[in-house]
């Protein structure tokens, strides 16, 4: 019989890839790097070699290693990813356990039962749809937080952030009817009318957050982030901080977790860009999240790891 697969749970620019990569290079594993990345249905093997060998991990601020993105991937004569849909990036992108996705399901299990190795997982594009994974696969889910203002403040120095900021935009638009995530699409709609116009093209440019002004995207990315801590305060998922990967406790744990070996000896404190003020005293950002919050269900305590972040989730997380 496998050994369980490992879910590794984030959001974008908060310390997974590191994590991921470490593991991959310390254990007998298969990595599955982002596989719901929209990129895997665009690009074939062949593209993803040649970029490696150019230097694209390390242009991306991802560790350099002797494998890349896709390399644990099963791919067809075509050098495409078989099952993978380009829509599992943004949707359904919440999923409650128990509900149906046939397609997304196939895909997963597919991975997972052909892995030659023990199967991690990282996913940055998957944070509504954790519990979901881990009842579909089985295994340990470990989530890894950042500072906010240090996330977006990471985004921002990446073209602006438009990458960031579009995927989280496009997300919410196209789960506009989706009761977790309704609450901000409803926001963002009143406030920015013409969200309501927009076309499938539209919807897909990779500026489209440009339609709503930086403090409202910023918003948008700490909505996000308060959305995927919560859907993780449950007794069954490792919580660790970036911020924390040297420290022995924390290896340690993942080890425990996972039956893993992992060794962070190189960690390094993510860069604390600053520049950027997260909050949710916007009056109607604190009511959406509050309506978002009701709709995940039983939210549990805030794990030690998210506990530094009190005075922001003080009032919407416990």
């Amino acid at each position: 019989m496998k050994a369980r697969p490992v879910l590794i749970q984030t959001l974008w620019r908060t310390g997974g890839t590191y994590l991921a990569f470490r593991l991959r290079e310390a254990n007998t594993a298969s990595l599955f790097y982002e596989p719901l990345h929209e990129d895997f249905s665009r690009h074939p093997r062949g593209r993803w070699d040649a970029w490696a060998s150019a230097g694209m991990q390390r242009e991306l601020g991802h560790p350099e290693a002797a494998f890349h993105y896709l390399t644990d991937f099963p791919t067809n004569e075509a050098g495409m990813v078989p099952g993978h849909q380009e829509s599992f990036a943004w949707q359904p992108f919440a999923l409650a356990k128990g509900e149906e996705c046939p397609a997304l399901a196939g895909y997963l299990e597919g991975l997972a039962q052909t892995a030659p190795a023990r199967a991690v997982f990282k996913f940055c594009r998957a944070t509504l749809r954790s519990h979901w994974i881990e009842d579909l696969l089985g295994g340990t889910t470990i989530y890894v937080l950042r500072d906010p203002a240090d996330m977006v403040a990471a985004y921002r120095a990446r073209q602006a952030g438009d990458y960031f900021f579009s995927q989280m935009l496009r997300i919410v638009l196209l789960n506009a009817d989706t009761p977790v995530l309704a609450p901000a699409a409803a926001l963002l709609i009143a406030r920015h009318p013409d969200l309501q116009a927009l076309d499938d093209d539209a919807r897909r440019a990779k500026t489209l957050c440009h339609v709503i002004p930086m403090p409202e995207r910023i918003a948008l990315a700490a909505h996000f982030w308060l959305l995927s801590l919560a859907a993780h305060c449950r007794a069954d998922v490792l919580m660790v901080d970036a911020a924390d990967f040297a420290q022995a406790s924390v290896q340690q744990a993942i080890s425990e977790a996972t039956g893993l070996d992992c060794e962070l000896s190189d960690a390094r404190p993510l860069d604390a860009r600053g520049g950027v003020d997260v909050s949710f005293a916007d009056a109607d950002w604190r009511e959406a999240a509050i309506g978002a919050l009701a709709c995940l269900g039983n939210v549990g305590p805030v794990p030690p790891a998210a506990r530094r972040y009190a005075r922001l989730v003080g009032g919407l997380l416990t």
